[in-house]
């Protein structure tokens, strides 16, 4: 017979298989392998790089960013950029507020974070420190009274996706030559800060710190409503110039149009009782489906955070994170 015997074909044909299927799972459990040890490798290397005081100086200054200020939120994948700002502490408020008052002696932490920033700074996150004059108005005069440290996170691969997501916005904004991989390399390499690189457009910033597109040019018109008929705001920012706007289509008068933003925009206000986690706070439209998305959003993200931690060592999962794939 010439024909080939189907059953003897039909058990050849899954031994093959078989012997496929075999080679794919052992390639991908060594690869596996491969990786978890390369990581563990990695995370080893940035902890022999600091010494016992180095890990003591920086896990405070970490704690705080990721807990209170959001920085956890864009180590998760959540938020593009968060950012916060330290005072230099003076004496006085060192002996007074020491217990009450953010303890954190900034410069000596970041002094040791340096020594693996390179590290933290990889493909995936982009971590900066610069220094700000703090002024005080009086009038028309004004006089520098102390100096700002302003720490910001990027998630490099979400800022680009939001960038590319929102592009019109941007080129709108900030002119034709903009795209994802340009304004990033523009922020990494500038002296100024983000804001600045953004020409201060609270829109397209409220946009980078995970605030939703609606939310963000929402608040940016109302502050540009409130520089114009709110006295008291404008005796608290008195340094911010008052711009010659136009009441919106459907608005009789600013006044009108800034009563309405008052009413639209509430605090988002996600609660977690006993929670480490601080979550972001920000103005949003209270009818908008874009709210209902950005709390389920970082509802969930909340959660993924709480598992990470729980019962871990902070400082090791928060430098694993930096480094991960």
């Amino acid at each position: 017979m010439n024909e080939i015997d189907p059953p003897f074909m039909s058990r050849s044909k899954c031994n093959k298989k078989s012997r496929d299927l075999s080679i794919i799972l052992t390639s991908i459990l060594f690869f596996s392998v491969v990786f978890v040890i390369f990581y563990k490798l990695e995370t080893d290397s940035l902890f022999n790089k600091l010494s016992k005081e180095d890990r003591l100086a920086i896990e405070p200054l970490l704690k705080d960013l990721v807990l209170n200020n959001h920085f956890g939120y864009v180590l998760a994948g959540e938020k593009p950029v968060a950012f916060t700002a330290y005072f230099q502490q003076m004496r006085f408020e060192n002996v007074l507020f020491i217990k009450n008052f953010r303890s954190i002696n900034v410069e000596q932490s970041w002094k040791a974070l340096e020594k693996i920033r390179s590290k933290l700074n990889s493909e995936n996150f982009l971590l900066t420190k610069k220094e700000y004059n703090f002024f005080d108005f009086k009038g028309s005069n004004q006089e520098c009274v102390d100096i700002v440290n302003v720490i910001t996170i990027i998630n490099k691969k979400l800022f680009l996706c939001t960038v590319q997501e929102h592009l019109a916005c941007f080129k709108k904004a900030l002119g034709d030559w903009v795209t994802p991989e340009k304004l990033l390399l523009k922020v990494s390499e500038s002296t100024i800060s983000l804001f600045e690189v953004l020409d201060k457009n609270e829109g397209l910033f409220g946009i980078l710190l995970g605030y939703g597109k609606n939310n963000a040019f929402a608040f940016k018109r109302y502050l540009e409503l409130a520089h114009c008929v709110d006295p008291l705001f404008y005796e608290a920012a008195p340094f911010c110039s008052l711009q010659t706007i136009k009441p919106s289509l459907g608005f009789s008068c600013l006044e009108e149009e800034y009563a309405y933003f008052q009413e639209q925009l509430l605090l988002f206000d996600l609660q977690f009782p006993f929670s480490v986690f601080l979550p972001p706070a920000f103005r949003v439209l209270k009818d908008d489906e874009e709210t209902s998305i950005l709390k389920e959003k970082y509802r969930k993200a909340h959660r993924r955070l709480m598992k990470t931690y729980q019962g871990k060592d902070f400082l090791e999962v928060t430098l694993k994170q930096f480094i991960a794939d």
